[in-house]
This record gives structure tokens, C-alpha cells and sequence, in this order.
């Protein structure tokens, strides 16, 4: 903690001192007050009891379900071996079977489960005969559910509900697994018998009233002395229990008491205590129904007063810490979202501006340069979205590359495709160096790795009004299978100056109401482009002086496939711009297109047209497969993200129907690149390619020619 904080903290909780020794002393003379008027409010013998019972039902619950967490981490570490290991699907059936039969005796256990099952890449593995009941769908369940709510490989529960083989009252434990590689293979599920664990808890009920209950992570009732509460929130019991939901809600203590004005009619304390897994085991004990010695009863609210003085200015001192840290955060977090509205809304306000003018000038020649200045600029607003998704995403631990082999020469296409027409708006000259032993091709994260070098260069751009920009590209070696490839980019603009410097890869440090066009748009480039470098084994590095231009270099690991020299072609092929091969054609193909958004099928059609291709339309899964039925097509484009059925749902469909053509039929899956749904389902094998979303036709064309040239054309 800084100093100037500690300060801060501090000196708001002098000012809170003089108010908290008031309450003390207002605390004590109700103590008092109510030792005289209710003598038997506070009663130790059956408190003590009471915490007696709490402390053992944390023991037991802790226990099982540390028990049950083991069983099932070992379940997906048997599987996960099984499959490294090569075992077929069957094999791990069985093996599922088997730990089924095993927990079914429960030999030596502490609960009661019901089984074992999940799905493994995608193929529901049923080991306790749900699907002999023809109602039941997987993807309906509360399992099911909460296999897609959490991204990592933590444990969750359910909520409780009736196992729809034998009706008995049980939950899920959940847990998503994934290879060595870091491929996720699908998610296990255990059930596991709420009877035993309630009646256990209705066994802690003492005389007096004290009565337990038992709450799941969610603040849903696990076990409860009225069945009609179990698997309901605690907040819909009743007024009084929404209230009691909104304290544990709030509690961040493992163990703790609430006092309740009311809780089903009495005066109540609660004790709770929170397990590993988020659980709540908690004991009510209403004041009417405890006994004590009233003078020790008045003798230890004495000491607790003045432990509560000490102990209040301590959290008191504490939650002034976190009040400083919580404004500081929330001061960056505002700038963040003030300066990256900007950055939204800029390009946005020029697209609805120059749609007004096509509206308006429709027909004529100068529509075209609107047009053109339309796509331009809402492919800025897309860009500048996906890169604060990325950046989201990493502040969150959630990216991950997306290695995968890539040619080096589509590579620097691309990046050249990005780059040099913004270069030429500002009449710029553009150079460009290739290393002629770059390696033929690569393995890495190709769309990482090219929103570096476009992140460098826009940059450039953005500070170079008049001159030149120069772009170097070379490799070398790092070792037998990797290679350490660099990107430099140097330019003749204005350069750095001294108050930009601290900031340079600090997001949107830069930005502000004054800031030029090019540098808005610029946005998180570098910050994105230093952080992808790191994440790579690289860094970004530069120079530059005021008014004299700069120099940003970045250099990356990636593997080597082909390590053959990639050499300079002749002419300008390697440097094209867009270039398409307009001789290829196939007039005879047929090309399914499956998209909930009628504008994209129609963007799509418009792209196929050229090549004589017929495109039929589908707006969702169910449409898509019922069409598969009763003709045949050439090709498949696929969105992920549909209503109805999803991409991956669909796919699965197409890929079950008894045609052989279906089962062989290439689908190419349309996703947006900087969203998690294309990393999700780019490296699965039901699709043979991606394309992202606004389709490049560049990427179109290379993708026709991949997927139907071997048979049409």
C-alpha cells in the first residue's frame, strides 16, 4: 500500500471514531435495557449447542463434498487419460459404466450418488438409461446448463431436482475437462443423493426451535425442516428469507452470524458457515427459545462491546483501504469507457452520415466513394470492437491463442491488404522489406500475430502526416522447430513526444477530446500489440525522437512447418491488393447458406455470384438440415451463433442424417473472430474451414477454390 493511501485510509477512520464509540455506549445501554426487559433473550447453554451442532454439520458437509469433488476429479482424469491414450469411445463407455456400478454399491462412501455420465467430444455418454425416455434432451437439464455457464475447469453444483429415472430429490457436480494440449474434451457428471444429505441435516434440530438449513451456492435451499422450500431461492421463501438472502449475499466471511428482526415470525440469530464449494450450512436460532445465566449473559456483552469498539475500527480502517483502492479503480474504469466511447462512436457517426449521402446521391458516380467511405468506416467501428474484446478478455485471464499452420505469404498479404489503403488516403509513400529466406510456412496464432504488425503500422499512420513509412519483415532461427519472426516498422512522422511516452502501451492513455482522427482509431493497437507479443515469448520495442519520425519493432516466437526459403516472387503477386483469379468458375455447384440475418445471405449471394455458383438460402439450423434431406449440395456455410439450433447443434444434425452426402458435405463455419464463439468451434473436425465474419473475398475465393475445384469448375 502507497503511503499517500495509507493516509487517506486512516484518516477517514479517525473520522468515524467519535461516531463509533456513541453506538458502543448506545450498544451497552441496550444491552442493559434489554437484560432488564427480556431477561431470557440470551440464552448460553442452548447457544453453545447450537454452535456445537454448526461446527459439526461443517465438519460432515465438508467432509462429503470434498469426497465427492475427488470422485469426480478422478473420473476425469481416468477419462482424460483414456482418451491421450487413444482409447475408442466405447472403451471409455465402459469405463464410465464402471465407476457407475461402483458408486451405485456405494462401498465405503460418505453420500449416496447415483452415477456417473457427461459428454465427450459432443457425444452424450449415458450410463444411467435417461435416453430410454423419449422426452428427455440433454441440452434441457440443469447440468447441462451449468456445463456451459462456467469457462474453466472448476467443479460447480446444481440445484437440486428429481432424477427423472427413479424421482429422487438430487444435484449435479459438473466439471468441464480438457487435454494436455489444452483441447477441451467435454464435461463429466456425478448425481448425488439429496435424501441422506437432508435427513443428516434434520438430525441437527434442537429443542427451543433451532432448526437448520443448508443452501447451495446460489443461495438455493439444499435441505430445509419444510420440504416444500427445498430447491427454491432462498429469496422467494418470504419476505424476512429475501432479506436474510441479501446479508449472506453480501457476507464475504467464511463464518459469521446474521441478526434478523425477523425470520418467520421470531426475533433470530443466524449462524452460518461457508464451505469450499460455496455452500452454506447455517443454523436459526430464535432469541425466545435460548436459556443462559443472565449476569455472565450481561458480563460477556460487556466484553464484546468493547471488542466490537476494536474490532469495528480495525474493518473500519480495512474498508477505508478498499474504499481508496475501489475509487481509484473506478476512476481508471470510467476514463477507460469515456475515452473507448469515443473511439465507438467516431466512425460510427461517419457511417450514418455517409449512408445519408448515398441515400441521397443513389445512382450517380460520386455514390461510389460514399459507399467505399461507408465500408471503411464500419470496418473501423468492427475493428476497434474486436480489439476492446480482446483486451476484455485478457484483463479477465480468458484469451487464448489459437495456434494453427499459416503460409507466410497469405500472412503479409493480409497485412498489406489492412494497411496500404490508408496509407495512400494520406498519400504516403509505402515501402516494404521481405527477408527472401522467410520460411515457407508457420505454426501460430495467424490472426494474433497480424493485428501486431497492423497495430505497428496504423500507428504509423496515424503519426505520419507527410513522407514515408517502411515495413521490414525478416526471421531467424531459435531452435530446431521455432523461429524468432520480426516485424519493424519505421516512419519520417512526427514522433513521440515527451508527455506521450509514459502511456505509449497504457490503454487509450493517449486519447482525449483533442486527439486527431488516426490516433482514435489507432485506439489499444499498440497496448494489444505489446500484450499478443508477451503472450508469444516476444516484446515490442522502439525509438523515436519529437518532429523526427519513430521506429516500433516487434518480434515473436512461432514454429516452423515447412522451413523452406519463401524467396521474392516475380512481380508484385506476393504484394497484391485484393487480386482474385476471375477465371475460376463453377457454374454447376451448389452452395447451401445457413444465416439468421437475411442482409448477410444476401452479402454472401452478391460475393458468390461471380463464380456462377447457385446459393440457397436457409435462416436456421432446422431449415438447413430439412433441406439436406431431399437434395444434395456442393458446399455449406454455416453461422455459429443462430436461434433455433446453433452452429455447432446444426452441424451435428448434418453430419447424423443417413445420406452419405450429408456426412461428407464440407461446412464452413461463419464466426467473428474476436469473439469466443470462434475459438470454441474453429478447431473442432465437424468443420473443415472458418471464415470470419464480415467475409473477406479474398478468403472466399480461397476457400471455394480449396473446397470445389476438386469437383466443379
Amino acid at each position: 500500500m502507497s503511503e499517500s493511501r495509507f493516509k487517506k485510509a486512516l484518516k477517514h477512520a479517525r473520522a468515524n471514531l467519535a461516531e463509533l464509540l456513541f453506538a458502543a455506549l448506545a450498544f451497552l445501554a441496550m444491552d442493559l435495557a434489554g437484560y432488564f426487559l427480556m431477561s431470557d433473550m440470551v440464552k448460553k447453554n442452548i447457544e453453545v449447542k447450537a454452535e456445537d451442532s454448526l461446527l459439526k454439520a461443517e465438519a460432515y458437509f465438508r467432509a462429503g463434498l470434498s469426497e465427492a469433488d475427488a470422485l469426480l476429479e478422478n473420473s476425469v482424469f481416468d477419462i482424460t487419460m483414456l482418451i491421450e491414450s487413444g482409447a475408442t469411445m466405447d472403451e471409455l463407455r465402459g469405463r464410465l459404466i464402471w465407476e457407475t456400478d461402483w458408486l451405485l454399491r456405494g462401498e465405503r462412501l460418505h453420500f449416496k450418488y447415483h452415477g456417473i455420465f457427461g459428454t465427450i467430444d459432443d457425444d452424450f455418454v449415458d450410463t444411467l438409461g435417461y435416453l430410454k425416455n423419449r422426452g428427455y434432451l440433454p441440452q434441457r437439464t440443469k447440468w447441462f446448463d451449468a456445463a456451459l455457464r462456467t469457462s474453466g475447469e472448476e467443479i460447480v453444483y446444481t440445484d437440486p431436482y428429481p432424477d427423472p429415472v427413479n424421482g429422487r430429490l438430487i444435484t449435479s457436480l459438473v466439471k468441464n475437462f480438457r487435454g494436455s494440449a489444452g483441447k477441451r474434451l467435454g464435461f463429466l457428471v456425478m448425481n448425488m443423493d439429496m435424501e441422506l444429505f437432508a435427513d443428516y441435516a434434520l438430525g441437527l434440530m434442537t429443542d427451543r426451535g433451532v432448526y437448520p438449513m443448508v443452501l447451495n451456492q446460489y443461495l438455493g435451499v439444499v435441505a430445509h425442516p419444510d420440504e416444500s422450500f427445498v430447491g427454491k431461492s432462498l429469496r422467494e421463501i418470504s419476505p424476512d428469507h429475501a432479506k436474510l438472502y441479501d446479508e449472506l449475499a453480501a457476507a464475504t466471511e467464511t463464518r459469521g452470524a446474521v441478526r434478523m428482526e425477523s425470520l418467520g415470525g421470531h426475533a433470530s440469530v443466524v449462524t452460518h458457515a461457508r464451505l469450499h464449494n460455496g455452500w452454506i450450512v447455517i443454523l436459526v436460532y430464535p432469541y425466545s427459545g435460548l436459556n443462559a445465566d443472565s449476569l455472565r449473559a450481561i458480563l460477556v456483552l460487556s466484553v464484546m462491546t468493547v471488542a466490537f469498539v476494536l474490532v469495528s475500527f480495525f474493518f473500519i480502517f480495512k474498508r477505508s483501504v478498499r474504499f481508496q483502492k475501489v475509487s481509484e479503480s473506478n476512476r481508471s474504469k470510467s476514463l477507460f469507457m469515456a475515452k473507448f466511447a469515443r473511439i465507438v462512436t467516431s466512425p460510427l457517426r461517419s457511417v450514418v452520415g455517409l449512408a445519408e449521402l448515398i441515400r441521397g446521391i443513389y445512382g450517380k458516380e460520386k455514390g461510389l466513394e460514399y459507399i467505399f467511405g461507408v465500408k471503411r468506416e464500419a470496418m473501423n467501428l468492427l475493428n476497434s470492437i474486436g480489439d476492446e474484446n480482446v483486451y476484455l478478455e485478457m484483463r479477465q485471464g480468458d484469451f487464448r491463442l489459437n495456434p494453427a499452420p499459416y503460409l507466410t505469404r497469405d500472412l503479409i498479404n493480409g497485412i498489406l491488404n489492412s494497411v496500404k489503403p490508408k496509407a495512400r488516403e494520406k498519400d504516403l509513400d509505402f515501402e516494404t522489406h521481405v527477408s527472401p529466406d522467410m520460411p515457407m510456412e508457420l505454426m501460430g496464432d495467424v490472426g494474433s500475430v497480424r493485428k501486431i504488425a497492423e497495430a505497428l503500422l496504423n500507428n504509423a499512420v496515424a503519426k505520419t502526416d507527410d513522407g514515408s513509412i517502411e515495413l521490414s519483415v525478416s526471421s531467424s532461427n531459435k531452435d530446431g522447430s521455432d523461429a524468432w519472426l520480426s516485424f519493424t516498422v519505421s516512419d519520417t512522422g512526427r514522433g513521440i513526444a515527451e508527455e506521450e511516452r509514459k502511456g505509449l502501451f497504457v490503454p487509450l492513455a493517449n486519447i482525449d477530446e483533442n486527439s486527431d482522427r488516426d490516433a482514435v482509431l489507432n485506439g489499444l493497437g499498440l497496448t494489444l500489440a505489446k500484450r499478443l507479443a508477451l503472450l508469444m515469448g516476444g516484446d515490442v520495442t522502439w525509438s523515436a525522437e519529437p518532429k523526427k519520425g519513430s521506429v516500433f519493432a516487434a518480434t515473436i516466437v512461432q514454429g516452423v512447418v515447412d522451413s523452406s526459403p519463401m524467396g521474392i516472387p516475380d512481380g508484385s503477386s506476393l504484394y497484391r491488393l485484393d487480386a482474385l483469379d476471375t477465371a475460376f468458375h463453377a457454374y454447376d455447384a451448389t452452395v447451401l447458406v445457413c444465416d439468421d440475418f437475411p442482409s448477410n445471405i444476401i452479402y454472401l449471394e452478391g460475393l458468390l455470384e461471380p463464380y456462377g455458383i447457385n446459393a440457397v438460402p436457409a435462416m436456421n439450423g432446422k431449415e438447413a438440415v430439412r433441406l439436406l434431406k431431399t437434395r444434395s449440395f456442393d458446399l455449406m456455410f454455416l453461422d455459429l451463433i443462430m436461434p433455433v439450433m446453433d452452429g455447432h447443434l446444426t452441424a451435428a444434425a448434418v453430419r447424423a442424417l443417413p445420406d452419405p452426402k450429408a456426412k461428407e458435405i464440407p461446412i464452413i463455419a461463419l464466426a467473428n473472430k474476436s469473439a469466443k464463439d470462434f475459438k470454441e468451434y474453429a478447431s473442432r473436425e465437424i468443420f473443415q474451414d472458418v471464415l470470419d465474419k464480415p467475409v473477406d473475398h479474398v478468403e472466399l475465393d480461397r476457400v471455394l477454390k480449396k473446397w470445389l475445384r476438386p469437383h466443379k469448375g
